[in-house]
């Protein structure tokens, strides 16, 4: 049976793995954010940057579960409240996802958009402060609304008319046409 050793009983060689690991799992979910910045908003990878936000917390939800498990045997409230954590983060992930896996289930669907306008949301600071916006009306007067990026804001500026492929649930532009 395998039995799980506190770090203070550990030999040099399997506290440097311990800590190889937690380092690795740390860099990866910096590397992950980074990647997640850089994603597009419109296009093939519209979908992988809806998925990119659910994934931050199953990382999450991982980390605190497997805290709770290596401090088992040190601390019982520990397991709880890690568990418990893990529990909340995982439900987050899967109600983030739940519309991204509706879509890529039904597939995109095709509008044709009129009196269209494109807006530029600036927030207070940082790298995500500015966020771009297509705005438009379909021919039963629905009126819709999907992330852009900056290069295709400054396309579409003058702009009337435009029919988009998209996910509906998510919002998300694979194509426009």
């Amino acid at each position: 049976m395998w039995r799980i050793k506190k770090k203070e009983n550990l030999r040099e060689k399997e506290k440097t793995r311990s800590d190889i690991i937690g380092f690795a799992f740390w860099i990866g979910l910096l590397l992950y954010i980074i990647a997640g910045l850089v994603m597009p908003e419109t296009g093939r990878w519209c979908m992988v940057n809806e998925g990119w936000g659910a994934g931050i917390f199953l990382f999450l939800g991982m980390n605190f579960l497997c805290a709770g498990i290596r401090n088992r045997r040190k601390n019982r409230t520990a397991v709880v409240v890690g568990t418990a954590m893990a529990i909340v983060f995982f439900v987050i992930c899967g109600w983030m996802s739940s519309k991204m896996a509706s879509d890529l289930i039904a597939g995109p669907q095709i509008a044709h958009l009129t009196s269209v306008t494109v807006d530029e949301y600036n927030g207070l600071h940082g790298l995500a402060s500015h966020r771009y916006y297509l705005c438009g009306y379909d021919e039963n007067w629905e009126e819709y609304q999907f992330d852009i990026s900056a290069d295709e804001y400054y396309e579409l500026e003058e702009k009337q008319q435009i029919t988009v492929l998209y996910y509906p649930r998510t919002e998300r532009i694979l194509k426009f046409l």
